[in-house]
């Protein structure tokens, strides 16, 4: 009987100690701004919040785990994943262990799915660690 363990980092953490947030890369090169094309309302944030990220993201956590259907020595993808200011999933990168295979490929389908809800930024990156393990 083969058992797939997902363990998310989130959970890992003892509780002693917080856990780890999702980090936050920028979507800006070169330290530019773009322009604001728009006012935004009030209540839209400028960025996707660590809760609505880490939550969003662990919401996730059955299906990442449904497309890891190998046994091996991969036992952690990190996403980089690119939202747009309308709270969809532009672009899905898995890290090289899973880069390139049919288990990866899921991950991104997966992630692609994912809605953070509409925000002021053009675009905001996050990555973010799924511990994966298939045991036999």
């Amino acid at each position: 009987m083969r058992v797939l363990v997902l363990t998310l980092t989130l959970a890992c953490a003892s509780s002693s100690s917080p856990p780890p947030e999702p980090v936050a890369v920028s979507s800006q090169q070169g330290g530019e701004q773009p322009a604001p094309t728009t006012s935004a309302p009030a209540d839209v944030p400028e960025v996707p919040s660590r809760q609505v990220m880490g939550r969003t993201l662990a919401a996730l956590n059955a299906r990442v785990a449904a497309c890891v259907t190998s046994p091996g020595p991969r036992d952690q993808v990190r996403v980089a994943v690119e939202i747009v200011s309308d709270g969809s999933v532009r672009d899905v990168q898995v890290s090289p262990n899973f880069a390139g295979t049919s288990e990866g490929d899921c991950i991104v389908d997966v992630l692609r799915s994912a809605y953070f809800g509409p925000f002021q930024r053009a675009t905001y990156r996050v990555q973010y660690p799924y511990r994966v393990r298939v045991e036999n």
